[in-house]
This record gives C-alpha cells, sequence and structure tokens, in this order.
C-alpha cells in the first residue's frame, strides 16, 4: 500500500467511529463567562454546568495556571438550540478563532434577522444579511469574541425538475 492510500477500516476502528461524537469548545482568553452570558441574552443559550479552575475536583499542577485565573471557567457546556457546545478559559494570552466558523440554522426570517442584530452588537458584519438561492436569509458575523457565525433560514430545497430523469 503506498503512503497516500487510505487503509481498509479495521472491526476496532468501525466500533469506536460509529460511537464518537464530535464537540466543538470555543477557548477564551479569559473572559468565558462573560461569553456565555452574552450568548444567553442574544441566543437563548443554555448554560447546562460550569466549572471554575478553583473548584477542580482534583489539584491542580503547581505553575498550570496563574494564581488570579482560579474564578475563570475551566469547562462549562451549554446549548444554543439542540446543539451543544464546549466552553472554557484558556490562561495563554495568545487565544483566537481562526480557521472555522459556527453555523446557526433558523426557522425564520425573523429569527435570522434577530440573532444577526444580537451577534452583530459589538463585532463586525462579514456578509450582510443578503437572499441567496439556497436560503431566503443568510449573513456571517463576527461577534465581540472573535468567533465568526453564518446564520441562514433552514429551507428545504425546491424540487430540481432535472433530478431524476
Amino acid at each position: 500500500m503506498d503512503s497516500h492510500q487510505v487503509p481498509p477500516p479495521s472491526s476496532h476502528t468501525d466500533t469506536w467511529f460509529n460511537e464518537a461524537h464530535v464537540h466543538a469548545q470555543l477557548i477564551f482568553a479569559g473572559c468565558c463567562e462573560e461569553a456565555l452570558d452574552w450568548y444567553q441574552q442574544r441566543l437563548g443559550a443554555q448554560i447546562e454546568m460550569m466549572l471554575r479552575y478553583d473548584d477542580s475536583p482534583v489539584p491542580l499542577p503547581d505553575g498550570s495556571i496563574p494564581k488570579a485565573f482560579g474564578n475563570r471557567i475551566m469547562h462549562a457546556t451549554f446549548r444554543v438550540g439542540g446543539t451543544r457546545l464546549m466552553a472554557s478559559d484558556d490562561p495563554h494570552p495568545d487565544t483566537r478563532f481562526s480557521g472555522f466558523r459556527l453555523v446557526l440554522n433558523l426557522k425564520d426570517s425573523a429569527d435570522c434577522r434577530q440573532a444577526f442584530e444580537g451577534l452583530s452588537e459589538g463585532g463586525k458584519v462579514i456578509f450582510p444579511l443578503t437572499q441567496t438561492f439556497w436560503t431566503p436569509l443568510y449573513a456571517i458575523v463576527e461577534d465581540k469574541f472573535g468567533i465568526q457565525w453564518t446564520l441562514q433560514v433552514s429551507k428545504s430545497p425546491a424540487p430540481n425538475p432535472s433530478m431524476g430523469k
């Protein structure tokens, strides 16, 4: 087998892969709790759990975080609609978001406009609210924490008359 071929899946691989789940974890530079509060207000996010570094059930290794960081968020889970996300604070000052967007599918244009207004407050509009061929309303915003969001109205695609011929 040459180095570019993918090996056939083994039964072990099939088993763990079929039971695996991918969750996004948002890493903030000390403002995780502020971000979660902000998402609650603008998206109706529901915080499921939040653990501070100081409340860790196992002591952290000495020097692993700055002493003043103890009140920051070690781990949190929250939901936006039916999607669970994780979040935490990272004590390293170079934390930044790059190479991904969170996609928020909304039920109608009113919800899309509301999410757009809320998420763009203090952030920036990358692509303004626009009708497209695949959705009645679409936009891309970067929120004040640097996270980019694609917003779109969920819509069943129109039947394509050329399909099935």
